[in-house]
């Protein structure tokens, strides 16, 4: 087992379009730190759709094939930063989705290309129609991929009340959220809360919301209504 240092980088690979560029920026980024790069690909039995040659099991050619994508991918993050120690692991496991928050043109650019969840960080005093350009340029630069990925917008505040410490994060106050129409702000009763999160999710396509815990209890109602819809 090797351990991972504050500064190592660790990347998951599984030979998909998304594969080449996370490995790319994982390198320069191991590379800047002066750390190790960690080359991980997970592996589940059977591997669709490919079938095992006679005499090999399914779980054995699963791990044949997870091997030599990896060491695919070792290889080209030697060649591309000799002096980086890289390492290779494959391991037997549903691999996670790639959850990234983006805004700006870079991020959302890079998002498109390894993320699997983008969160659409707009300002808390964005407005509806530049959190409609961000995703716009987001599906945009995913091409093929854009309909792939999932959109997660976050939530700052339920209510009325702003708490002290997130008006001192976002910088604004209650006026300020419904003067600009936040989208980091719900408030009304449950059916306008419902409602609200709806005509979110036909506009932008949202499929995942995220909210500080002080709100869950008076954001519970809401999401016992939108179960299963």
């Amino acid at each position: 087992m090797v351990a991972v240092g504050t500064r190592d980088v660790v990347v998951g690979v599984d030979g998909s379009a998304g594969a080449a560029p996370a490995l790319r920026w994982a390198t320069a980024e191991a590379a800047r730190r002066g750390g190790r790069l960690r080359v991980v690909g997970a592996y589940r039995a059977p591997w669709p759709p490919a079938h095992p040659p006679a005499g090999v099991g399914r779980k054995t050619w699963a791990l044949m094939r997870t091997e030599e994508t990896v060491s695919g991918m070792v290889d080209d993050a030697r060649a591309a930063a000799p002096g980086l120690v890289v390492i290779g692991l494959s391991v037997h496991g549903a691999p996670v989705p790639v959850l990234m928050a983006a805004a700006g043109p870079k991020a959302l650019t890079l998002a498109a290309e390894i993320a699997d969840i983008v969160t659409i960080a707009a300002g808390a005093l964005a407005s509806r129609d530049e959190f409609g350009a961000m995703v716009t340029s987001l599906r945009s630069a995913a091409g093929a991929r854009a309909d792939e990925i999932e959109l997660a917008m976050n939530l700052f505040v339920v209510g009325d009340e702003v708490p002290p410490w997130t008006r001192d994060f976002i910088g604004a106050d209650i006026g300020d959220l419904v003067a600009a129409d936040s989208l980091t702000l719900l408030r009304g009763d449950v059916d306008a809360m419902v409602d609200e999160l709806q005509r979110r999710r036909d506009a932008f396509g949202v499929s995942y919301v995220s909210v500080n815990g002080a709100f869950f209890e008076a954001l519970a109602p809401v999401v016992e209504r939108l179960a299963g819809q």
